[in-house]
This record gives structure tokens, C-alpha cells and sequence, in this order.
């Protein structure tokens, strides 16, 4: 079993990933725990009645995220 990454769901805003999603993300990217040195966090944003967006990011160890794409579902 491996680590990948974390996903989480921005009820009514944007999949963008927020500050602590960055801080978040980082910290594990750096932590040798999680064996995992380019960590992927997915983030579903929406409203519940309209539609959604979804975006990727990867978050190398020492170096600057990637973002995948967003996806309009």
C-alpha cells in the first residue's frame, strides 16, 4: 500500500486548491513518512443543484506544484 495523495470536495467554490491545501500538501510532499515524494490532491468544486469543476495538482518535494487540468462535469 502506498500513499498518493488527498481529495476533498469545495461545496459552492472553486476546485482551486487554497492556502492550507498548499501548506497541506507541502508538508506532506517533505515528510519522509508518507513515502511519497510527489503527492497528488484532487478537489471537487461545485454547487450541489448546478454543476462541478474538477482540478489536479501534484506536489513535487522541493519544487513548485503542477497543475493537471480542470475537468467540467
Amino acid at each position: 500500500m502506498y500513499y498518493v495523495g488527498e481529495w476533498h470536495f469545495h461545496p459552492g467554490g472553486s476546485p482551486e486548491p487554497s492556502g492550507d491545501d498548499y501548506r497541506s500538501m507541502t508538508s506532506i510532499a517533505a515528510n519522509s513518512d508518507y513515502q511519497c515524494l510527489e503527492p497528488v490532491m484532487i478537489i471537487l468544486g461545485g454547487k450541489p443543484a448546478g454543476s462541478y469543476s474538477l482540478s489536479a495538482s501534484v506536489f513535487p518535494r522541493g519544487d513548485v506544484p503542477i497543475r493537471l487540468r480542470e475537468v467540467l462535469l
